[in-house]
């Protein structure tokens, strides 16, 4: 847990590249270890970073982790939200439709469209 507290830091000192390589390490760990540390912030978090980073499919294939459409859906819509935050409209969009192609009744995601 403590590279995820060092990325923290990372992110808050605009260390992005360090960051996203820390975060790479928890979510994918070597030798085919099994990550403990795949809790939804912690995907949202590496996934937004990879998006603000103009890696978009790397946030999808993290966000692709997380195993349950439903529970899916709420992430992606988080991660849009995230990107409006950030005034990062192109990405928003991107994660709020995925966000409704798991969930067409996701409400907050059709709002943020």
């Amino acid at each position: 847990m403590e590279k995820v507290w060092v990325a923290d830091l990372y992110i808050r000192f605009g260390q992005n590249q360090y960051a996203e390589e820390l975060l790479r390490q928890i979510v994918f760990p070597e030798r085919d270890a099994r990550s403990d540390y795949r809790s939804p912030s912690i995907l949202l978090t590496y996934a937004s970073l990879l998006s603000a980073r103009g890696k978009a499919a790397e946030a999808e294939r993290v966000l692709n982790l997380y195993p349950s459409n439903g529970d899916r859906s709420k992430l992606y819509q988080k991660a849009g939200e995230e990107m409006l935050s950030q005034n990062r409209y192109p990405q928003a969009k991107l994660f709020f439709q995925s966000a409704l192609r798991l969930d067409p009744n996701n409400q907050t995601a059709q709002w943020g469209l």
